[in-house]
């Protein structure tokens, strides 16, 4: 069975940003393979990934690990979905290039697409015999699939995303309204959505913003320090705007209180972490004069620019 390595090397920056120290992952389920040497082109085993992601689940005892995993994947996803839009003109040619590198890089996963008279359902399956491991597997991989696919698609386009979970609630906070429970993870649309050309506003926005996050994510240092991870968090889960606290206090199975608590035990706030993105992407989209202030206010989600100039006006006195 192929799984590529790069699966395996983003469930371990997942842990990470979550403050687990990796060595416990790795240690005793890698034995053949060095993860910090792998490549893109490099395959691992079944039994070796679902090792690792289980050691996580039992580390974490999060429940929704694989929605909150999928959630953390946007800026990746984000970067494959962008490279496809260079050689695709409709969603239609996007979701069979997703459905190809999904079953090419983990070939337990299949997509099968049902075409109806007026909706297409898309079934996401899984061949792994570990329930558990499965479970979240697809839930991760769905979640990253409704979200890739609601920022190509025309902002009319409804997009239905179901999960065959009883605590359905979770997934709502997380992913939105459009989630329903259903008896297997299903995408649901209609048929007109396939025609149609990808959404300008959001490829324009994905191209300005990608690199920034990207470059900021590298320059992003390992450490147990929990603001940092949170900053990290944040990044990662950028779609491409900035997550709400919410959001992030879920990926640590944290109450919205204890979450807060937690970072002003570290002398910050969520807000200060936000604002802190928000002014390093100011200052990425501000080099070289080629953006206008209005469209960069627009990017880091301000309505108007002076909203946007006030603000910056506070970092510099930060700074």
């Amino acid at each position: 069975m192929r799984i590529a390595a790069s699966h395996l090397a983003n469930l371990l920056e997942f842990s990470n940003s979550l403050g687990i120290n990796n060595h416990r992952l790795e240690s005793g389920f890698l034995s053949n393979h060095d993860p910090v040497k792998l490549g893109i082109e490099d395959n691992i085993s079944e039994a070796q990934y679902g090792s690792v992601l289980k050691e996580l689940i039992t580390i974490t005892n999060d429940p929704f690990l694989g929605l909150h995993y999928g959630c953390y994947m946007n800026i990746k996803a984000m970067g494959l979905i962008y490279n496809l839009s260079k050689s695709a003109t409709d969603c239609q040619q996007v979701i069979l290039f997703l459905k190809e590198f999904l079953e090419n890089t983990f070939s337990a996963f299949e997509l099968k697409i049902k075409y109806g008279k007026t909706d297409i359902t898309i079934e996401l399956q899984c061949t792994i015999p570990d329930k558990t491991i499965k479970q979240h597997l697809l839930d991760a991989s769905l979640s990253i699939l409704y979200r890739e696919l609601k920022l190509i698609a025309n902002n009319r386009c409804k997009i239905n995303v179901c999960f065959p979970n009883a605590a359905i609630e979770e997934y709502k906070k997380m992913l939105g309204k459009d989630v329903k429970k259903a008896t297997s993870h299903l995408l649901i649309f209609n048929r007109d959505m396939l025609n149609n050309v990808l959404n300008p506003q959001n490829m324009s926005k994905l191209s300005e913003l990608l690199p920034a996050y990207l470059s900021m994510i590298d320059r992003s240092k390992n450490t147990n320090r929990f603001p940092a991870q949170v900053r990290k968090m944040v990044l990662n889960m950028c779609s491409p705007d900035i997550p709400g606290l919410q959001e992030v206090a879920s990926q640590f199975c944290m109450s919205q209180r204890s979450f807060q608590r937690k970072l002003t035990d570290n002398n910050t706030s969520f807000r200060e972490i936000t604002d802190g993105v928000k002014r390093d992407l100011s200052k990425y989209l501000r080099k070289g004069n080629r953006l206008k202030t209005q469209d960069i206010a627009l990017l880091l989600g301000y309505s108007e620019s002076s909203a946007y100039l006030h603000a910056a006006k506070k970092w510099e006195t930060i700074i």
